[in-house]
């Protein structure tokens, strides 16, 4: 177990291996690794300029942030870079109130966002215009707060606060409804998820308050639980392929100030990640 850069502690569940995946999965899968399941480790940091974000996304080039209107209307999207420079702020559309779009997913050109019992889509039209693309009807829960999607089997995915999870088949059709499959649970304070194309898994951040990160694999069996004292409440979460990082976890952490955390998770090797102590070993 390592003790570098805030590892987190190994919690529950059972430990699992992933074999390598053969071919591009989503947007974020442009190479692969064979390399095993790792513990999340913080690797990077920057903070949000609003203290009432909750849903993170990311379309292969910025990371966007969700926000509510409670620091003023409209509910908003931030870009930034994966620096953490503010690249453009804009307002939801789709009738987004309180704390509108939560988690967020991307897929084809489209950042797909939790809110009510819908999941409603919107692109990026530059000099701060979000075009609101339209909805789809999401899981049985309102309101829908995790969200993911596995561009490999084209479905998204879906959770909230004390439910269990679900697997979203949607038909592409704007204002139609998804077919659902309950992949079991319930899961305390889930909020975000994100769907790791190189172990062909699931991550979910929790409003836990005793910052709890479980792994799932895609049928919802649970892998493990990790725990980061450092960041004990989250929001959403996504995969990020970055330049200075890899391909690691991108979680919305809910505190003072709001932050994005990074977090190497196994998934490609990052300059920045240090040895763990089996790998030191065997050097010798």
């Amino acid at each position: 177990m390592k003790k570098l850069l805030g590892v987190l502690v190994l919690a529950a569940f059972a430990g699992s291996a992933y074999a390598a995946i053969d071919t591009d999965m989503a947007t974020d899968c442009t190479s692969h690794w064979t390399g095993p399941t790792d513990d999340p480790v913080q690797v990077g940091y920057f903070p949000c300029p609003d203290t009432y974000t909750v849903g993170l996304g990311f379309d292969g080039t910025y990371v966007w942030v969700s926000a509510g209107d409670q620091g003023g209307a409209p509910c908003k999207f931030y870009l930034f870079d994966e620096y953490g420079n503010q690249i453009d702020v804009g307002g939801q559309g789709g009738g987004a109130t309180g704390w509108g779009h939560r988690d967020l997913a991307y897929k084809d050109g489209v950042m797909f966002g939790s809110f009510s019992n819908l999941v409603g889509g919107h692109s990026y039209g530059g000099s701060s215009i979000f075009i609101y693309e339209g909805y789809f009807v999401g899981g049985p829960i309102n309101p829908n707060r995790a969200l993911a999607y596995n561009g490999g089997s084209n479905y998204f995915y879906t959770g909230g606060f004390g439910t269990n999870l679900y697997q979203l088949a949607w038909n592409g059709v704007w204002g139609s409804s998804a077919v659902v499959t309950d992949l079991g649970g319930p899961y305390s304070g889930t909020y975000g998820l994100a769907y790791d194309c190189w172990q062909d898994c699931l991550w979910c951040t929790t409003a836990s308050s005793t910052g709890e990160i479980y792994q799932f694999d895609t049928t919802g069996f649970p892998l493990n639980v990790y725990v980061d004292p450092a960041h004990p409440t989250y929001g959403g979460c996504e995969m990020a392929n970055t330049t200075q990082y890899g391909y690691v976890l991108a979680a919305l952490a809910q505190e003072s100030p709001d932050g994005v955390v990074f977090y190497n998770v196994g998934s490609q090797p990052s300059p920045v990640q240090p040895a763990s102590w089996g790998q030191i070993k065997s050097l010798f």
